[in-house]
This record gives C-alpha cells, structure tokens and sequence, in this order.
C-alpha cells in the first residue's frame, strides 16, 4: 500500500478574496470526501497537508477523520512573501517536499477507484495527464520580477519546468471513466523524463 497525501493552502483563497472568510465549495467537500474514503478502500492511507485555516474548517464541517493519517499543518510555514496569486502551487510543492517516496499526491477533486499500486510501483514517476502549456497559467520565468543577482538553480528548474509545464501537478494514475474512452493514462518513466529533457 502507498501513502497518499492531499494539499490545501488557504492563502491563494484569502489573498484574492480578502473581505470573505475562508470556505469551500459545498461540491469540491464532496469530492474531498470520496477521494479520500476510495483513496483509503483501495490503495492505503492518507493524510491531508494544510494550515491552521483549512484545518479548523474541516474541523468545524466534521470531516477532519476522513483521513486516517490525520491533517498536518505544516504549510503555515510557507514564507509570507510568497506572493499566492502568482505561486498559486506553491503549497503543493512544498507539501510534496516533505514527503517520502513512493507516495501520491491527489487533488481533492480526484478520485482513485481501483488499486493501482502495481501501476504505480511500475514507474519512477506517473502523472495524470499531459496539459497544454497555457502562458496565463504557467508563466516563462522571464515574466517574473527578481533581484537581478539572483541565479535559478537550473537542474531544479528543468524538472519543475517538466512537472509544470508537460504534464498536470499529480503524481499517480487516474482511472479514466468508461464514459470517456478517448482519454488515456499517462505514465512517465525516468527514459520518458529524460527524452523529454532532451527536447527542451
């Protein structure tokens, strides 16, 4: 069985709505709910990576026992000066950063209804699905604004380039729904990975 984590940083929400107070939509509770119980069913525990904000509102809601590996709040300690609107991810990242491998990292609005640790276990790395590099969405790096002596550590850069830009932020399997067929799993392995770099 494989750890599983979800992620949820309160700060994108509270920086662009700053006269309303914290909540989640009444569908996306739902889709919490079943991602993390069939998470549970099927391939192993999980916990949920947050803040002190989101954790009291699962708290309030009677949800917060749905993950059996229980809510850490770690990303309080994401730094202040991180500006949320543009690193709106940043919250995963630094909630993958604390993790051991294997593990998956699920959107909260993501479903695993089969085991697929043998999928998972086949692989270094697996995504869910390739995305189209969208500039409003994932910005080049040259759009950002920084001190002019500051140097990217370019091995970091090219693997979240890879991660962000190539394929969607989750690593596991989606179990693509009957319903729709045209749609087809995705898994990189490190020679894909590197092909892939090669390309860059």
């Amino acid at each position: 069985m494989i750890e599983a984590f979800h992620s949820n940083w309160t700060a994108p929400f509270l920086r662009a709505n700053p006269n309303k107070n914290y909540y989640i939509d009444d569908f996306e509770i739902l889709t919490t709910i079943i991602s993390a119980l069939k998470w549970r069913e099927n391939n192993g525990s999980i916990k949920m990576i947050t803040d002190d904000i989101a954790a009291d509102y699962y708290k309030k809601l009677g949800i917060d026992t749905i993950w059996d590996l229980g809510i850490d709040v770690s990303l309080n300690k994401i730094n202040n000066d991180i500006d949320s609107n543009i690193f709106w991810a940043a919250g995963k990242i630094y909630a993958l950063k604390g993790q051991k491998s294997p593990c998956v990292m699920i959107d909260t609005d993501f479903i695993v209804w089969d085991n697929i640790e043998n999928l998972l276990l086949q692989s270094e790395i697996s995504v869910i699905h390739k995305e189209k590099i969208i500039s409003s969405v994932y910005p080049n790096k040259d759009y950002f604004n920084m001190n002019n002596n500051y140097l990217f550590d370019e091995n970091f850069i090219i693997i979240i380039y890879y991660i962000f830009h190539k394929f969607y932020w989750f690593w596991g399997i989606k179990r693509i729904f009957k319903d729709y067929p045209e749609y087809k799993e995705v898994i990189m392995d490190i020679k894909e990975l590197k092909e892939y770099l090669n390309e860059l």
